[in-house]
């Protein structure tokens, strides 16, 4: 009865929003507000929605968006997987480089807007509402740490956002500049931190949080290194920048504790008590929306990389329409208007109810290896042995044997061939092998690259490290188009410079009440800054992506 009880309230909460009814787990028996309060089931409803919010899940209706946040944006940027017919607007698309109004209008509200109001939900009835209470202040610092994660992703795909005066009821809410945004984030996963090692050696969390925790079943070691893990994501970003703030975050993040076993990472998935679907299941299969991109072939095929057939398969259709061979796996470039035969290319290879990674304990491997390189950590294991061991954890997650990849020397990206018309076909972007050698630069290269391959399906957070480094090398796209209308002038990359450097905001900014303080934002991201997608965020630095 407990549990049916949990499933109700939990649905009050998080799906209350929704239409897709038919996805929900329902209960007719509806505990009355007391019983709920005493249980805390229904702080566990609003911590269980923002969750589901930093890379959107079905659970919460998230499909459009992470179409339009993620999948029409960095997963094209960086060549993980692009449409097979670019339909929209007559091909002008955020894929190349044009960013249609209401698409700015659902990024931004379900990037940064949405993150925002769940964080005032949980922040009401929490501290808010008893600021004595010892486990509703943890349940707040868990959604803390959500909340950081969900802005750090908005502030690195717009630039300054209106932040640090949320929450205090104000209609005009001044911009913060990017590194305003970091520096408050450094502060508040401290904040988080600090109270969660001092709450667990006390106290427990109750039954109806650790059930409804979606993530780790209220482990709060767990989430100590989540949260140590997004420190040193941050840390390891600023790094062109800020190198001293960088470095002091860096360590504290690993004197903290980071993520480390497979059971670390931060994913969510349907369980015994809620049903969460994988939205990019629904865009490439139902939609019909996106294919293997053109430049993760080259990397995957070329390598001989098992993960090529993890993360890909062929069209499940015997003899699909258009593109019929179905001997082998076949990518498309980016920025291409798209055609009928494309449809039969490759499709990604995820489940209904197929995990939808948040973060994913390869990734730290890979910070820690670039933060030990260039001297940010005193890690007492070596750049080398990290890079190693985040490739081991990368094949430990999707379950496949590394065996000698990681020595291997002599395997390069392969060339693109596109089947249907040679005109597409483009050499291999890099020549970079896998195993860990060569100078500084070259090991960069390697590093990112071999992040890039692990943390797939995360678009937003390959594009995020495309910019910041130039690196994993990129297949040309086929063409990018002019926005005349918002000031953009994008050029075809040459594979690590130009491109998509930031989204601009939405039109709901300059004609609302907020109107004034866009403008003042617009002035934040640098002299002379125009609010396009060619002006480099403050994060963005380094001189050999210029």
């Amino acid at each position: 009865m407990k549990k049916i009880i949990y499933i109700s309230i939990l649905s009050l909460f998080i799906f209350s929003c929704t239409k897709d009814f038919e996805e929900i787990n329902t209960n007719p028996t509806n505990p009355t507000k007391k019983l709920a309060e005493r249980d805390g089931v229904n702080v566990a409803g609003y911590l269980g929605t923002i969750q589901n919010q930093i890379i959107p899940t079905r659970a919460v209706n998230g499909t459009n968006l992470y179409q339009t946040s993620i999948n029409m944006m960095g997963d094209s940027y960086v060549g993980y997987m692009a449409p097979p017919i670019n339909k929209w607007n007559n091909g002008r698309t955020m894929i190349t480089g044009y960013m249609a109004e209401w698409w700015m209008n659902n990024n931004y509200s379900g990037m940064f807007s949405n993150i925002i109001s769940s964080w005032r939900d949980i922040k009401a009835n929490t501290i808010d509402a008893d600021a004595n209470d010892v486990t509703y202040k943890a349940v707040y610092q868990m959604a803390m740490i959500c909340k950081v994660l969900g802005v750090l992703r908005a502030t690195d795909m717009f630039g300054p956002l209106p932040y640090s005066n949320q929450g205090k009821g104000l209609t005009k809410v001044p911009y913060d500049s990017v590194e305003a945004i970091y520096n408050q984030l450094f502060k508040e996963l401290t904040e988080a931190t600090t109270y969660l090692k001092e709450f667990k050696q006390s106290y427990s969390l109750p039954e109806s949080i650790r059930e409804n925790d979606f993530f780790y079943g209220g482990d709060l070691n767990k989430w100590i290194k989540f949260a140590n893990s997004i420190r040193l994501r941050m840390a390891v970003r600023i790094r062109y920048v800020a190198q001293d703030k960088a470095k002091e975050e860096a360590q504290k993040a690993l004197d903290g504790g980071v993520m480390e076993d497979v059971t670390d990472m931060a994913k969510l998935q349907t369980n015994e008590r809620l049903i969460i679907l994988n939205c990019l299941e629904m865009i490439a299969n139902n939609y019909q929306d996106t294919r293997l991109g053109a430049t993760i072939l080259s990397y995957l095929k070329g390598y001989n990389d098992p993960r090529l057939t993890v993360y890909f398969k062929l069209n499940p259709t015997e003899k699909p329409d258009g593109y019929t061979n179905q001997t082998q796996l076949q990518g498309i470039r980016a920025g291409f208007m798209g055609k009928k035969d494309y449809l039969g290319f490759g499709y990604p290879n995820v489940k209904e109810d197929g995990p939808t990674f948040v973060m994913k304990t390869s990734e730290v491997y890979f910070l820690r290896a670039e933060a030990k390189l260039f001297g940010l950590t005193t890690d007492a294991k070596t750049d080398q042995v990290l890079y190693e061991e985040g490739i081991a954890m990368s094949f430990r997650e999707n379950g496949v044997n590394s065996n000698a990849y990681t020595n291997n020397n002599t395997d390069k990206p392969a060339d693109y061939i596109d089947p249907i018309d040679s005109k597409y076909n483009q050499a291999a972007p890099s020549s970079v092998t896998v195993a860990y050698n060569g100078t500084n630069e070259d090991k960069l290269e390697k590093i990112i690259t071999q992040k890039y391959l692990a943390i797939f399906p995360d678009g937003h957070e390959a594009w995020s490290e495309w910019r910041r480094t130039g690196y994993p090398r990129q297949i040309k796209p086929v063409e990018y188009n002019a926005d005349a209308i918002h000031g953009n002038t994008i050029m075809s990359t040459d594979g690590r410079t130009k491109g998509v450097r930031r989204a601009i905001y939405p039109q709901s900014e300059y004609t609302g009440e907020n109107r004034e303080n866009v403008l003042k934002g617009i002035q934040l991201l640098g002299a002379g800054a125009i609010d396009d997608c060619n002006t480099h965020l403050w994060w963005d630095a380094n001189p050999n992506t210029r």
